[in-house]
């Protein structure tokens, strides 16, 4: 007679079972397993399929929101630069430029709303760095 031993470490013996001892894998051994044995195998099933149609269309929502948006088709505007930001760095490093000149600037401008005396006195690259009007 041939000798049988029984091993409790084997990972066939730890899978949920249903009620005719057919074994469950995966997530639906676990819903049944979870449940105490209440769902049957068919209404687990049933559960993951909503649960994946659910998923599948709120991502399809998800994505079509962020790619077919109209806010993501516009190109973004430039935001003007601030008067107090850029004064400072003017009268510390373009003493040529008078406060007269400097008043003609509006509060917030874009490079076309630079005076043309101002913008003579000014380098390229300056003028370059403040963004173009939309």
């Amino acid at each position: 007679m041939t000798d049988i031993q029984f091993d409790s470490q084997y990972k066939e013996f730890d899978r949920t079972r249903d009620a005719l001892g057919h074994q469950t894998a995966g997530l639906v051994g676990f819903l049944v397993k979870i449940s105490g044995g209440h769902l049957k195998i068919e209404t687990a099933n049933n559960i993951l399929v909503v649960i994946t149609v659910i998923s599948f269309t709120l991502s399809t929502i998800i994505f079509s929101n962020i790619f077919f948006s109209q806010k993501n088709n516009e190109k973004s505007k430039p935001l003007p630069i601030s008067k107090e930001v850029i004064l400072p760095a003017i009268k510390h490093d373009f003493p040529e430029i008078t406060d007269k000149m400097l008043e003609q600037l509006p509060e917030t401008f874009y490079r076309e709303d630079i005076p043309s005396d101002m913008a003579s006195k000014l380098p390229q690259e300056i003028i370059n760095s403040i963004p173009p009007r939309p």
